[in-house]
Formats: structure tokens, C-alpha cells, sequence
């Protein structure tokens, strides 16, 4: 058993937000969905005189485009509004000596300011107020009220933190078995067509999908493990009982960096590194019926100031 249980003071919440000549504008949806729809025009031209089947890729080109032409635009002008009314709400961010010499740094979207360069920053800067975790908020990036708050131990599976590599395999499944029905002549799609090898590829990316989710959820699965003021990550190979534990205490000498998703395309989830010693790891926070809750309790085991329950290292839970 480890980590008896403490009091720990509140952790220093440094704000970052995205640089204002970093925002995500409008024109670069527009440049792409006009690119597009010249591509589906010239398909079209190419279909009509050879009478070939491009006349359908084209018309998906078409509609592609035109939803990009849409609702991309849209949803940038909403995510610099997001950008706009964030900043309104941190007028005071910029009193912080760290923050601003964080947003000096943060000169790229991708990839932005570097894990190595955030601990770089810490590191010549001295900490105001008594030792305590540092939390580094980078981007749009809400952080709620917490205090002492108290709650049972959350899991975070694999399967959750992969859940997308699972929904990418019902989708092949269902591309393979439209193929084999189409195969065996029991009716013909003429609209979308299947060339023989088109069985070889969803075959590879099916099987290269698989490997990804079964090296991820039993080869070697690593969860990770939520408690006030402790997150933890459980690492178990193949022919081992006990898991490596790695534990990041949210107390003086852990730093958290906090990403916040830029574009919001994937449910404004964020994502989370850890260092503390010699250790460091990242996790994102899955995307899944569930995002919100899990939201909620990787903020509760990163602010609460409750005390830390007794944790098992060989169990996940108990």
C-alpha cells in the first residue's frame, strides 16, 4: 500500500492562452474547400468524357467541399470567439512574470511550445506562495472550482483511451461485409463499386487497426487511476501479474501541463503530462459518452486538497 493520506496546499494554476497570431482564421477552411472543390470540378470534366465511374468521386468531392465551404468557416469564427470571451475572463493573466514569457515562447501551432521548454521556464522563475504542484493551462482551458473535494478512485481503461481505434474497427467491418455480400452477387451496387483489390486494403488497414487495439488493451494495457491529489499510471505487461505504477502526487515538485484543444474538433478534450522526478508521461482525456464526467474527475485529482486515500500498487482498485 502507499500514499497515506496528507493535507496539501493548492496548486499554482499558471494560465497560458493561445497567442492571438496563433488563432485558428477562417481563410485556411476556405483555401482548402475551394482547393477541393476545383479537384471534384476537374474529376467531373474527366468523368463526363470518358464515361468512367470518377463522375461519382467527384460528386463526393463536391459535397465535401461544399460542407467544408460551410461549416468550417463557422466553427472557426466560434473558436475565436471562444478565444475572445476566455481572455475576457483572465484579464489579470498577464500580471504572472511565467505566463508571459510562456506566451513569448509559444511562437508555433504546430508543434507548440515544447514540454521541455515549459520546465525550462519553472525552472528560472521562483514560486510565489508556499512549495506546491505547479498546473500549467495552455489554450482555452476552463478550470473549475474543486477545494476539498472528496471521491472514490476513477479508472480510466484502455478501452477508453482508445475508443476511437474501436470505432474505427466496426467501421471496417462494415466495409468488409458489404464487399462480401456485394461479392456474392446477391445484389449490385453500380453507385459505389468495389474493385477486387479494394479487399486488400480494407484487409491491412482492418488488421493494422487490431494490432493497434490489442497491443493497447492486451498486450501491454495501461490504465490510469484518479484519487484526490494523486494520479497515477498502471502499466501491466504481458505474463505480469503486478502492474509498474508510476505516481505523480499533486504536491511541490510535480508539474502538470494542461492542453486545451484548439480547434475544438474533438470535444474541446484536453490533454495532460505529467513530470515529477525522473518520471513523466501524457494521456488524453478519452472521447467517449462519458468525456464530461472524466473532465470533471481529472480536475477533482488535480485540485482537490483532500487528503489522498490509501492506494493498492498491485491492484487497481482496493
Amino acid at each position: 500500500m502507499s500514499n497515506a493520506p496528507n493535507k496539501r496546499p493548492t496548486p499554482q494554476v499558471i494560465r497560458v492562452p493561445r497567442p492571438e497570431g496563433l488563432q485558428f482564421r477562417p481563410t485556411v477552411p476556405l483555401v482548402l474547400a475551394i482547393a477541393i472543390f476545383v479537384v471534384g470540378l476537374l474529376l467531373t470534366c474527366l468523368g463526363a468524357l470518358l464515361g468512367r465511374e470518377l463522375l461519382c468521386a467527384a460528386g463526393a468531392l463536391f459535397v465535401l467541399s461544399f460542407s467544408l465551404l460551410i461549416v468550417l468557416p463557422i466553427h472557426a469564427g466560434r473558436c475565436r470567439s471562444r478565444h475572445a470571451a476566455y481572455i475576457a475572463r483572465l484579464r489579470d493573466w498577464g500580471y504572472s512574470v511565467v505566463a508571459v514569457e510562456l506566451a513569448e515562447r509559444w511562437t508555433h501551432s504546430h508543434p507548440p511550445i515544447a514540454d521541455d521548454t515549459i520546465m525550462e521556464v519553472l525552472a528560472g522563475m521562483e514560486s510565489d506562495g508556499p512549495p506546491a504542484a505547479r498546473i500549467v493551462c495552455l489554450g482555452v482551458v476552463d478550470v473549475p472550482k474543486v477545494g476539498e473535494r472528496q471521491f472514490e478512485p476513477l479508472i480510466i481503461t484502455p478501452s477508453q483511451r482508445v475508443h476511437w481505434a474501436g470505432g474505427l474497427l466496426k467501421v471496417f467491418l462494415a466495409l468488409l461485409v458489404w464487399w462480401l455480400v456485394e461479392r456474392s452477387q446477391l445484389f449490385t451496387t453500380p453507385i459505389l463499386p468495389t474493385p477486387n483489390a479494394g479487399l486488400v486494403f480494407l484487409v491491412l488497414a482492418g488488421v493494422l487497426a487490431t494490432v493497434f487495439w490489442a497491443w493497447q488493451c492486451l498486450v501491454r494495457p495501461t490504465y490510469v487511476r484518479l484519487a484526490p491529489g494523486m494520479v497515477q499510471l498502471l502499466e501491466y505487461r504481458y505474463r505480469r501479474t503486478e502492474p509498474i505504477v508510476r505516481s505523480y502526487p499533486i504536491d511541490s515538485g510535480t508539474t502538470v501541463i494542461v492542453r486545451g484543444d484548439a480547434a475544438g474538433l474533438l470535444g474541446r478534450r484536453i490533454s495532460v503530462s505529467l513530470r515529477c522526478g525522473q518520471h513523466q508521461d501524457r494521456f488524453h482525456q478519452p472521447v467517449t459518452d462519458e468525456t464530461r464526467e472524466l473532465e470533471r474527475h481529472i480536475w477533482y485529482a488535480l485540485l482537490s486538497t483532500a487528503p489522498t486515500p490509501p492506494l493498492s500498487d498491485e491492484h487497481l482498485v482496493g
